[in-house]
């Protein structure tokens, strides 16, 4: 996509926290964990910035370690901290993830009037969401208000101003009141989105179909604005809606450690790509998508082969090294 003279490639707004990964229990009983930042808007961006796009946060930490935590990564990964908001009063969010022996996780989340759940509208920076060429959001700082608000109107002001939206499901069915709020919450988001990655689960979860196609063309029927549709199949690679058709592309098989991160690290590498180019996104079809999805599902399966998110994430370099070893 052209850059039109916007300050950004891409802002994301929501939940910034810490991801507590477990990584072994003793003999005596205890628990022990690894702290790395996370939160699936962060994750988005921080793989994109290091990648090369311009970026920018929009959420709230606390004033304590974790917070200067998220601080110090989301800088070092390129991403502008500027509206990155600190609060004195509420801290930082914080998720335990327990990992299968396949890597898959579960979480529990601390988030009762936290940071990134405070975000209101009235601390949303006018200017940031007009300088922008794309912006990301995802359904957690969607479950409550008033990030639900904030989320919301940050999304709405972007696009009056010219801006794809994108959005990431990333659904947490814990922190929601009930089914039927996180439909209809998520559904209103919907509407405003142009580029969408959900997994299997979701899709179906949103649509109560079982084929995977026929549910993606009953979502994007559903909700004229979306453009495309990435629906991602974990180790099995991703499918693609855009243009009327459906593009499959493999996943790789490595060595998977954790799985933290991996949808956010492909929608980042992804995004990357389409911002990173000269294509609008009704263009991202045929070869190209087909470059753009090899290049997601390779860093998604990089990112599986060590701990944490943010932290595993592939270097430009790295994915390119490993599209060339794979390549027929």
């Amino acid at each position: 996509m052209k850059r039109d003279g916007k300050e950004y490639d891409l802002v994301a707004v929501g939940e910034s926290l810490i991801d507590f990964v477990s990584v072994a229990s003793s003999q005596e009983g205890c628990l022990r964990f690894d702290g790395h930042t996370g939160g699936g808007p962060a994750n988005v961006l921080a793989m994109a910035g290091k990648l090369g796009l311009r970026t920018a946060v929009i959420s709230k930490v606390g004033t304590d370690v974790f917070g200067r935590q998220i601080r110090e990564v989301m800088e070092k990964h390129g991403v502008d901290t500027k509206y990155l908001l600190i609060s004195t009063e509420y801290p930082t969010t914080l998720a335990f993830v327990s990992l299968d022996a396949q890597g898959e996780r579960s979480f529990s989340f601390y988030r009762k009037n936290t940071a990134d759940v405070m975000l209101s509208e009235q601390e949303l920076d006018k200017n940031l969401l007009q300088s922008t060429r794309c912006l990301h959001f995802a359904s957690v700082s969607l479950t409550v208000e008033p990030s639900r608000s904030a989320t919301l109107k940050a999304a709405w002001t972007a696009k009056e101003a010219g801006a794809l939206i994108s959005f990431d499901m990333n659904l947490r069915p814990r922190l929601w009141e009930d089914v039927a709020s996180a439909k209809k919450v998520v559904s209103e988001a919907l509407h405003l989105c142009n580029a969408v990655k959900l997994s299997e689960e979701e899709l179906y979860f949103l649509t109560d179909l079982t084929d995977i196609e026929e549910a993606m063309r009953e979502l994007q029927r559903r909700y004229p604005e979306m453009q495309l549709l990435a629906v991602t199949l974990g180790s099995e690679g991703a499918k693609v809606l855009s243009g009327g058709a459906v593009t499959y592309s493999p996943g790789f098989k490595v060595e998977t450690r954790d799985t933290t991160g991996a949808g956010d690290t492909f929608w980042g590498a992804f995004l990357f790509r389409l911002l990173g180019g000269e294509v609008s996104l009704r263009e991202m079809r045929g070869d190209r998508l087909t470059g753009t999805l090899a290049f997601a599902n390779a860093a998604a399966a990089l990112s599986t082969m060590s701990y944490g998110a943010i932290s595993s994430m592939p270097t430009y370099a790295e994915i390119e090294s490993f599209l060339a070893q794979r390549a027929p």
